[in-house]
């Protein structure tokens, strides 16, 4: 694990000289010194550079160059920093690098979280301020990749529903229900039919039942004919000696009808009694 590295910037960027760039970086040291150099010509060994001692082990420092008294007289110019330990100047880590060029156009401020226009000095007049996003990836070991865009405002994306409308699932659910309904009465049907048709067949179970051994008479008869209570009538005393007309009993509720009442009583005013000598 190396003893320090730069959380910010972690590729090489292009800055103009009134830029100011927030710098982070993370270090097992107690303090650290950090240094921005850049070159004072084309290949040449003399090098502009600004110090910043003693700094917490871990965090960020904010550095302009122009207002760190960093003196380039050539442009576009190659800058790097360093980042050493306080206590043993030995130890130290570079960063990516960048790349300075002079400019007149707005300052701004690069940062990992934030990158937002710096505030234009007075003698800038009314000169319109940008703002640029720089967006970084931080990886151990892998390669990075970066970019700079122009921060600029996306229009919304119009949300767009990929589901049914509120008239389709009415439909849907309206379908539903009559399905159900249907169902529902398809089932009613049959089974009331099915009770109709047993009643039908105890009905006439029933009356084929009644129809049986009947005499063509009693066919005849009334329906709602009352029946009355049957009675015992008394029977005459036979003779002592066992002679005269053999007299039948009747009970009055027999289901006999008129032909053998009259009959009976017939038979019964045709006998005279018999004198004993």
């Amino acid at each position: 694990m190396p003893h320090a590295l730069f959380v910010y910037p972690t590729v090489p960027m292009t800055l103009n000289n009134i830029d100011e760039i927030q710098i982070g970086y993370r270090t097992v040291w107690g303090s650290v010194n950090l240094t921005v150099f850049c070159e004072m010509g084309e290949a040449s060994n003399e090098f502009s550079l600004a110090r910043i001692n003693k700094l917490q082990s871990n965090g960020t420092y904010a550095i302009a160059p122009i207002q760190a008294g960093m003196e380039i007289p050539y442009f576009p110019s190659h800058c790097n920093f360093v980042l050493c330990n306080a206590e043993n100047n030995t130890d130290y880590t570079t960063g990516a690098g960048f790349t300075m060029v002079s400019t007149k156009g707005p300052a701004t401020t690069y940062a990992l979280a934030v990158t937002q226009a710096a505030t234009a000095s007075p003698s800038a007049g009314n000169s319109p301020t940008s703002t640029v996003s720089h967006t970084e990836s931080i990886t151990t070991g892998a390669a990075v990749v970066t970019s700079s865009t122009p921060d600029q405002t996306a229009a919304p994306a119009s949300n767009h529903s990929d589901g049914l409308s509120s008239g389709g699932k009415a439909g849907i659910a309206i379908g539903v229900i009559l399905g159900v309904a249907l169902i529902a009465a398809i089932f009613f049907y049959f089974r009331m039919k099915r009770r109709i048709d047993r009643l039908e067949s105890m009905i006439t179970l029933r009356s084929a039942t009644s129809s049986v051994d009947r005499t063509p008479s009693e066919k005849g008869t009334t329906a709602g004919a009352v029946a009355t209570p049957a009675v015992t009538a008394a029977s005459p005393s036979p003779s002592p000696d066992g002679c005269g007309p053999r007299i039948e009993v009747f009970k009055i509720g027999d289901n006999r009808n008129s032909e053998d009442w009259r009959r009976f009583f017939g038979n019964a005013k045709g006998q005279k009694p018999v004198i004993p000598s």
